[in-house]
């Protein structure tokens, strides 16, 4: 949480977004992905200024995915339209019975399909939130999207156009060796992905299992690009 409405206003804006200048060890980053680095330039003590200079990896960690992550030819960051990136989201929270072998499964969804046919932007809060795993180093062990809950929200949901998940690929580690199915899935529908969104503080109510939010995520303006970080904020 980093703030609250003005006086006349109860609402709270939370900060979903992974530090990407804490220690590495303290937030997952995916094998290969080269980590934040930051070099300075010039310091006060011989040019009476600060200024750095960043290199990072497109995909580290709170970040979005455009179709051209895997979709040759598809768009990019710079062609989302920033609807997609601001509006009214659901946060559903699936159990860990509706997530056989650490995966989303279609029966999750279908408990929840009154809800998802009145939102265009979903995130899900899973087993990833409650066990942490956003502030713990990579592990293979963390819940995904199933190749089958990814084709049903496309088939029964066309309206949606961005989907939200709390680690930092919404597809298993390995699947890129059968083709990123989930990812292709979504993205060739234009489904913008949200990966690496940090839930673990995000309140819902006890007697149901979602809530909603207004959702802020925008990347930096560099247009040509597959993916890039965001900054990402809840407000109720």
């Amino acid at each position: 949480m980093i703030g609250h409405g003005n006086s006349n206003s109860n609402s709270i804006l939370y900060d979903i977004s992974i530090p990407l200048d804490a220690p590495p060890d303290s937030y997952p980053i995916w094998p290969g992905e080269d980590h934040l680095k930051i070099q300075t330039m010039k310091n006060h003590q011989e040019h009476n200024v600060h200024v750095s200079s960043l290199s990072l990896g497109a995909h580290l960690g709170t970040h979005l995915d455009a179709p051209l992550h895997f979709c040759p030819n598809g768009n990019t960051v710079g062609d989302i339209p920033l609807e997609k990136l601001i509006g009214p989201c659901l946060l559903l929270e699936i159990s860990e019975a509706d997530c056989p072998n650490n995966k989303i499964a279609p029966s999750a969804l279908i408990h929840h399909s009154d809800l998802l046919k009145q939102h265009k932007k979903i995130l899900f809060k899973t087993s990833n939130s409650r066990e942490q795993l956003l502030h713990r180093p990579f592990t293979t062990n963390y819940t995904s999207l199933s190749e089958d809950a990814a084709k049903y929200l496309v088939s029964s949901f066309p309206h949606i156009h961005l989907i939200g998940i709390d680690y930092i690929s919404i597809e298993a580690k390995g699947a890129s060796t059968r083709g990123a199915p989930v990812h292709r899935t979504l993205l060739s529908n234009n489904i913008i992905i949200l990966e690496g969104i940090d839930l673990s503080t995000i309140p819902i109510p006890d007697s149901c299992a979602s809530a909603t939010f207004n959702l802020i995520c925008l990347p930096l303006r560099i247009n040509t690009i597959e993916a890039l970080p965001v900054r990402a904020l809840l407000c109720n």
